[in-house]
Parts: structure tokens; C-alpha cells; sequence
């Protein structure tokens, strides 16, 4: 069975939040694993010795040199005592040296799920019991991006007990969004809107801020830019601390 780049993105659990893995920030990675699974099973499948050892010196070997392959990979493989190992030992090896260059790849790839209006609703509901902060924005906006330091800090401060926030994307390209949640470390879950949402709520300017409260209750809708204090000072009184 060949890995396959294209295919759906694998599903991760991180703390607080759902990622979908970027099927094409491996690619090439998948690629040469292919690669050399077919030369593998080419290799094991030919019944003719004197072939198959033609082949075999046709193919270069990852001679091991003190403890680690020439791609000195020392620090991800475990010592070994330099040896000749055979050709189909040393692909053995590339193979599963290409499994653990992918694997920090996939595990850093930051994906983006899309939300329609039955998923705020659940979004909305499931948060009751805690300040709920909804931010929809996008990558090209600047006053949204000028935002994010400001609701970031919030988001430090108070309990994920007492306060959660979620930011929506208009973007209709998942990679830019993808990109600056690596690039400046958001600490909330971000969704990208299917086009039901701003539909359904008449989104025509962002950055939009709508903040509930505790029992579920909808209690500012605002459109235009919101400072840091300001964030900080609505939560606080909401959630009755001073």
C-alpha cells in the first residue's frame, strides 16, 4: 500500500482543538517514500537471482559511517557499529529515515476546518457557562491582524474555565490562514467560514466581534477594530471580577 499525498489529511488531537493535516506540506517527502517502496517491492519480487542482483548493484546503498547514515542522521538514529549492510537493508533504512523526516512535518502542519451555521451554533452552545468571544477576520485584513496581539493577551489571562475565543476566517484560501497561525502562534481555535455564516449574518466588513455571555446570551455585535483594554475591560465585567 502506497502513501498518497492528495488524499484527506490526517485528523490530530491538540489540546482545545481539531487539525487537519496539510496533505501538501509533505508532498515531496511522500513522494520519495513512494519511490522507494516501489524499488523495495521491485526488488523482492524478482524470482531471477543473478537479476535481481544486477539490480541491486545498480541501486546505491546508505553505507552506515560511525553510528549514522551518510544524511547524518545521528541525532534520530540509534548508534550502530559501522557494517556492509546489503542494498536492500540500506533502502530498508532510507525508507524509514524518509518516515521520520515526514513525521515532524505532518505533527507541525496546521490545518483549518471549515464551520457552517450548524457548526456555530454548536460552537455557541457547547461554550455555555463561559464568556464566548467570536472574531471573524481575514489574512488580507489589516485591522484584523491588528487585533490578534490584543485578543491573544486576553486569551492568556483569563481561564480557559471562564473565557473562550475562536476566530472565523473569510479567507476562501486555507493556506494564508495556515500560515499565520504558525507565524504568530495563535492560542484559540480558528475556523474558516463555508460562506453560510457571513450568508446568514450579512457579513460585509470585518473585523466583527460578537461576545456572549455566560448563559449563551448574545450581548455586543460590533463592527470596526477593538483595543486590547477594551477586550480585557468587557470580559472582566461579565465575568464579575474587577
Amino acid at each position: 500500500m502506497f502513501f498518497s499525498a492528495r488524499e484527506k489529511g490526517a485528523r490530530l488531537n491538540w489540546p482545545g482543538r481539531k487539525v487537519m493535516v496539510a496533505p501538501d506540506s509533505s508532498i515531496s517527502v511522500f513522494f520519495l517514500m513512494n519511490v522507494v517502496m516501489v524499488v523495495l517491492l521491485v526488488i523482492d519480487g524478482i524470482p531471477n537471482p543473478s537479476k535481481r542482483a544486477k539490480l541491486q548493484r545498480a541501486i546505491p546503498t546508505a553505507p552506515y559511517v560511525d553510528g549514522q547514515t551518510q544524511l547524518g542522521l545521528a541525532s534520530i538514529l540509534p548508534h550502530r557499529q559501522p557494517q556492509q549492510g546489503s542494498p536492500m537493508k540500506a533502502l530498508k533504512t532510507l525508507f524509514v529515515t524518509l518516515l521520520l523526516l515526514c513525521a515532524p512535518t505532518i505533527l507541525m502542519a496546521q490545518g483549518v476546518e471549515k464551520i457552517g451555521v450548524q457548526g456555530l451554533r454548536n460552537l455557541i452552545d457547547s461554550n455555555k457557562g463561559r464568556v464566548l468571544i467570536i472574531n471573524y477576520w481575514a489574512t488580507w485584513c489589516s485591522p484584523c491582524v491588528k487585533e490578534f496581539p490584543g485578543l491573544m493577551n486576553v486569551r492568556r489571562e483569563f481561564a480557559e474555565s471562564d473565557l473562550s475565543i475562536v476566530g472565523i476566517s473569510v479567507d476562501y484560501n486555507p493556506k494564508p490562514v495556515e500560515n499565520f497561525i504558525k507565524q504568530n502562534k495563535v492560542n484559540f481555535p480558528i475556523f474558516i467560514d463555508d460562506g453560510s455564516i457571513g450568508s446568514m449574518m450579512d457579513i460585509g466588513s470585518i473585523p466583527r466581534t460578537l461576545i456572549y455571555d455566560r448563559q449563551g446570551k448574545k450581548i455586543l455585535d460590533h463592527l470596526g477594530f477593538i483595543p486590547e483594554e477594551s477586550f480585557r475591560h468587557v470580559v472582566a465585567r461579565l465575568l464579575g471580577t474587577p
